[in-house]
């Protein structure tokens, strides 16, 4: 055999071994698999997001690639897809929350460095979203008709004013702000109201079906308006102003069709009012006092979820017994939410050393809108 054969075999041999070497080390190829069009991504690994279908009786962990800190989810079951909004940016799963895929844009608004605060899908047009974040020191709020792939921006702060929290109801968009303030945004027109202004950033905002709106700040307690914004009362009274961290409200939790009932997670601990905030019970049965609560989550059932550290609370009884649950493991649990009166419940967690987003951000700044 010649030496130009030989060689011609050699080269034929190694191809063919490094053609079929992936198959033989079982090592999938996936040029790709991880994509998803302009909202796709690499495939991602487990333990930052975990999600439940039967109630909360049993968790999973999301396979994500990332070891982002988790400010928000959203879950659209009319598609079935699901929205992480993290510090290292958006991540989308098309499964109900088990696989997530970081999410691109043509224009490179999505890519990082990124913080993205909240996230909004419209339960009743699939694709349609809101999001709001802070980049490169701006803050914005962005909307997408298609599920990312086009981008839309509704609004832009070059001071850093950041949108914290936001509602959707209906045409109307309710945002609560880093500066204090509380506004309108109506998505058909394209305008802006202002509803008030308390002072101090906004964590948190429940809009009851009987139009009461419900504040939670981040040193100020609770604030309510029971006149569409037109004015807003303290209802913290001395039960909470007593108390260490009961003023600092991390989430509310709150079932629509029970009028004055609602739910505040707290760095003391878990409150429950069931007079419009007239009076506040501090639920401590077995979260102890002084207890920093990330999250609490009530279904339409009555069941109460509360998170502290990578511990979950359960109560079907309002509070009087609690199972304690762990499916957390090596994070801490930043946020709870559920869907479907409650059969569909995610998980977001953080690093154990992860500062609270209002402790790293909270500028205070004059109003964007007068109240009108």
């Amino acid at each position: 055999m010649s030496k130009s054969i030989l060689f011609l075999v050699c080269i034929i041999a190694v191809g063919t071994l490094l053609y079929f070497l992936p198959s033989i080390l079982g090592i999938e190829a996936s040029v790709d698999e991880g994509y998803r069009g302009e909202s796709g991504g690499e495939a991602l690994e487990a333990g930052v997001v975990y999600v439940s279908y039967d109630g909360g009786a049993q968790f999973q962990a999301g396979d994500i690639d990332a070891q982002a800190n988790v400010f928000d989810v959203d879950f659209s079951p009319i598609d079935n897809r699901a929205y992480l909004a993290t510090d290292g940016g958006v991540f989308v799963s098309d499964d109900g929350g088990k696989r997530w895929y970081r999410a691109f844009d043509a224009d490179g608004i999505l890519e990082e460095p990124i913080t993205v605060y909240r996230f909004v899908a419209d339960p009743q047009k699939p694709g349609v979203v809101y999001f709001s974040f802070l980049k490169n020191g701006n803050a914005y709020l962005y909307s997408s008709p298609d599920g990312l792939s086009t981008l839309e921006k509704i609004y832009e702060s070059s001071e850093g004013i950041a949108v914290y929290d936001a509602e959707l109801r209906g045409d109307y968009l309710y945002l609560g702000m880093s500066n204090g303030e509380i506004l309108r945004y109506q998505i058909s027109e394209g305008t802006y109201r202002g509803l008030g202004a308390l002072g101090d950033p906004i964590t948190d905002l429940v809009i009851k079906s009987n139009g009461a709106l419900y504040a939670a700040t981040k040193s100020e307690g609770v604030f309510a308006s029971l006149n569409g914004g037109a004015s807003w009362e303290p209802l913290s009274g001395e039960d909470m102003k007593n108390l260490a961290g009961a003023l600092s409200i991390n989430d509310f939790g709150s079932q629509d069709h029970v009028a004055g009932a609602l739910y505040a997670a707290s760095a003391y601990g878990l409150f429950k009012t069931t007079n419009y905030g007239k009076t506040w019970t501090v639920l401590n049965t077995v979260v102890p006092q002084n207890s920093s609560i990330s999250s609490v989550f009530v279904t339409d059932a009555g069941i109460i979820y509360a998170a502290k550290n990578n511990v979950l609370y359960k109560s079907k009884d309002g509070g009087s017994s609690w199972a304690i649950l762990t499916p957390v493991q090596g994070r801490k649990i930043s946020l709870i939410k559920g869907y479907d009166g409650g059969r569909v419940v995610f998980i977001g967690t953080s690093q154990p050393d992860a500062r609270p987003l209002l402790k790293g951000f909270s500028p205070i700044k004059f109003p964007i809108f007068a109240p009108q």
